[in-house]
């Protein structure tokens, strides 16, 4: 989990420095990401990137306005993968 960490800050930071376009794009990437791992939910990958997905999408809304097609994907995306690690982590 530690390496999902510091990737997730690694690229939240990268993100969080450019341009809101650079925001919206690593907000997807997290979100698919987040999915993908959603198979390894014990490791805590999906709840880390979906939760770094949903606030960087959601920073993407505070900087333009309004969500875009992609980072309301990322969002979507995002926080599924994390309602359903968490649930299955407490379930499991």
């Amino acid at each position: 989990m530690a390496a999902a960490v510091v990737l997730a800050v690694a690229l939240g930071r990268w993100a969080w420095n450019g341009q809101p376009t650079r925001l919206e794009h690593v907000a997807l990437g997290l979100g698919i990401a987040a999915l993908v791992t959603g198979w390894a939910f014990w490791s805590g990958w999906p709840l880390v990137f979906g939760l770094t997905a949903a606030g960087l999408a959601l920073e993407y809304r505070r900087r333009v306005g309004s969500l875009s097609a992609r980072s309301t994907i990322g969002l979507v995306l995002g926080l599924l993968a994390f309602t359903a690690g968490a649930f299955l982590c407490v379930v499991g």
